[in-house]
């Protein structure tokens, strides 16, 4: 049985040097792996929601962020970067999931699914929506709770 050796060498000139690695080593090809998983977000109605999370590989990773309305997991148009902000989310979207998925010519990594709770803005004992005006006058108090 004859086998043959997979392994190379490679060189690489920057301009800080010239630095060589064998095949497997630093420069090897690698599925994406996340190293930084998305946490789940609590925020306001009408707020932003951020969720951040970084694959490592090589080639470089591209990214796809997916959500889960309760309905199963659909591909959120044009959310393909590691971090996924959801701008003036409403009380329809408390209890969503979400998760990243990183892939690249070695294969695809999933990140951790994460929920996004969504919290009513109340004022006064009063509900307040997403533009709603309230008149303050000069001595008046304004007590926000969390």
């Amino acid at each position: 049985m004859t086998t043959r050796s997979t392994t190379r060498a490679v060189t690489r000139s920057t301009t800080r040097g010239t630095t060589s690695a064998v095949s497997g080593g630093p420069f090897a090809p690698a599925a994406p792996v996340f190293t930084v998983q998305p946490t789940n977000q609590t925020v306001d109605e009408g707020s932003n929601a951020t969720f951040t999370s970084l694959a490592s590989g090589r080639p470089s990773p591209t990214y796809q962020w997916e959500v889960n309305d309760g309905g199963g997991w659909d591909t959120l148009s044009g959310a393909t970067n590691r971090i996924l902000t959801l701008t003036a989310v409403t009380l329809a979207m408390d209890g969503y999931q979400y998760r990243n998925v990183a892939t690249n010519s070695e294969g695809t990594d999933t990140s951790d699914v994460v929920t996004l709770t969504v919290e009513e803005v109340v004022a006064n004992g009063l509900l307040l929506e997403t533009g709603d005006n309230i008149l303050l006058e000069t001595g008046d108090l304004l007590l926000l709770e969390s």
